[in-house]
């Protein structure tokens, strides 16, 4: 960045911080006064709403990501005149720049600024982008998400240190994704009672990144196939980690694969069903062998607001409905054996102690257990909590698959077409990771990674530029400030220095 651009960014910064300065003048007038308004259109300044959109191209070449589309992704026999890789980011691109569905694409395509920006002629219209999903067939499917964790592992390798390096968790989970389509191949009754499918999301918690999204019929139960999408995770993940940990709810206590992913040295922590055995033994152990877990006590500056009423709590005790509110909670460990597994595992039980009550009645306390099986050695019992507890967290993500990249409104008809399109739609996810994780501000990154992806869409990709085709390159000139503009040049400066590894 040279002193102009860093003098002109210093004057806008100061420019809006003074006039956001709050002076608490008294105003004659609302500050929304625009008065008359007229409209007019440029005859030779051009811009478009997602300059941030270069950022990520810039990161794409970077990654040699066409190249390696085009050539392990072969659908097109002729490519007259788009190629596999156009295709694809084309609909990732869609998806960044705002778009929620293919039809969105015919906006984009006729806006010159955004095809200069790209260096493209043209792009396909949405009609011709579901011709191209309609091509694609599982091996197909599968192929595509294998380019997009190669890059996964390439990311990783390059922006995380060795002592960030030494632990993956990769959680798993399946959404009921309900529809109501009359003509969606392999739609089926899910055990809510809906139309629609049954999607199975795999993801690495530390660094945000989708790995496996798995289109299934509805009435597929969570855990179905799930074994071999987490065994291809742990091979992605140990590429680059030297060690992973599997992480889900009670539908994914596979016991018949626990000495195998134990042999593998890789680590695993799921819910476990609450089964007769498994009370007895709770309730036969020692008063001295729970643990008491304390609530996590969290630090908060300035001085404390004054509690609002809870409305919802007055409204149960005003109509006497019975409610339970939980009191304490104790944890303790014990080894067992499942049936299918020759070794035995840890077993971290969690008591919940919870008042009963009708509207200001107390009635009795009950007590509740939750099971969790592991074989992580040498870790308390309230620190294996905390960590099955983090996995929250995923379904956080899974929702922004599904209201941020709008990876699951499934737009074909055809079950592998809109396999295909969450699969583009999770490498728009992963752009998003990727670039967080490049950022020389590490406050900056954790943001970004911890962010929704319309967050992400605000601060980077959604800033007003004009572009410029001078000799050889194409100039993004941004027309806006914010308080990302540093960050983002400064990773524009070392996409241009960066050499990514890709043996």
């Amino acid at each position: 960045m040279n002193k102009r651009m860093q003098e002109t960014i210093r004057k806008r910064k100061n420019k809006i911080s003074k006039r956001l300065k709050n002076i608490h003048e008294e105003t004659n007038s609302p500050m929304m006064n625009t008065g008359m308004s007229s409209f007019d259109i440029s005859e030779k300044i051009s811009a478009i709403h997602c300059g941030g959109i270069g950022l990520v191209n810039e990161l794409v070449n970077a990654l040699k990501l066409p190249q390696r589309i085009n050539s392990q992704l072969q659908l097109l026999q002729r490519r007259k005149p788009y190629y596999e890789s156009d295709h694809v980011l084309n609909i990732a691109y869609n998806i960044i720049c705002g778009g929620k569905n293919l039809e969105d694409i015919e906006l984009l395509r006729n806006n010159e600024p955004y095809l200069n920006a790209l260096g493209a002629t043209r792009i396909p219209d949405p009609t011709t982008a579901g011709d191209f999903l309609r091509r694609f067939q599982e091996k197909d499917v599968h192929s595509l998400m294998d380019i997009i964790n190669d890059t996964n592992v390439i990311v990783w390798k390059k922006a995380l240190k060795k002592k960030n390096r030494d632990y993956a968790i990769l959680d798993i989970d399946g959404k009921i994704q309900e529809t109501t389509g009359e003509c969606k191949e392999k739609m089926d009754i899910a055990y809510t009672g809906v139309w629609g499918f049954s999607t199975l999301v795999m993801t690495e918690a530390t660094t945000g990144a989708h790995l496996f999204v798995v289109n299934r019929p509805g009435n597929a139960l969570s855990q179905e196939g799930a074994a071999e999408w987490m065994d291809k995770g742990i091979d992605v993940a140990l590429k680059s980690f030297n060690r992973v940990c599997l992480r889900g709810d009670s539908a994914f206590s596979l016991t018949k694969k626990f000495d195998e992913w134990d042999d593998r040295g890789a680590h695993f922590i799921f819910g476990y069903d609450a089964v007769q055995n498994l009370v007895k033994i709770a309730d036969n152990l020692r008063k001295n062998e729970w643990v008491r877990v304390e609530k996590p006590c969290v630090e908060r500056k300035g001085k404390p607001r004054k509690k609002k009423p809870r409305v919802k709590k007055a409204a149960v005790v005003r109509r006497e409905y019975r409610s339970l509110t939980k009191k304490e909670e104790y944890c303790a460990e014990f080894s067992y054996s499942p049936t299918k597994c020759k070794k035995e595992y840890r077993v971290i039980v969690l008591k919940q102690i919870s008042a009963v009550s009708e509207g200001q009645t107390r009635l009795f306390d009950e007590y509740r257990y939750f099971f969790y099986i592991t074989n992580i050695k040498d870790v308390s019992p309230v620190d294996l909590l905390k960590l099955i507890r983090g996995r929250c967290n995923h379904e956080n993500k899974i929702e922004q698959l599904d209201n941020g990249v709008h990876a699951l409104k499934m737009p074909a008809a055809e079950f592998m077409a809109n396999w295909a399109y969450m699969t583009i739609c999770m490498l728009a996810w992963n752009l998003k990771s990727w670039i967080a994780l490049l950022l020389n501000d590490k406050k900056k990154s954790s943001k970004l990674i911890a962010c929704e992806f319309k967050r992400f869409q605000n601060t980077i990709i959604n800033i007003p530029s004009q572009i410029l085709c001078t000799g050889r390159r194409i100039v993004y000139r941004f027309l806006n400030y914010n308080s990302w503009i540093f960050a983002i040049f400064d990773l524009w400066r070392k996409l241009k220095l960066i050499r990514f590894s890709f043996t």
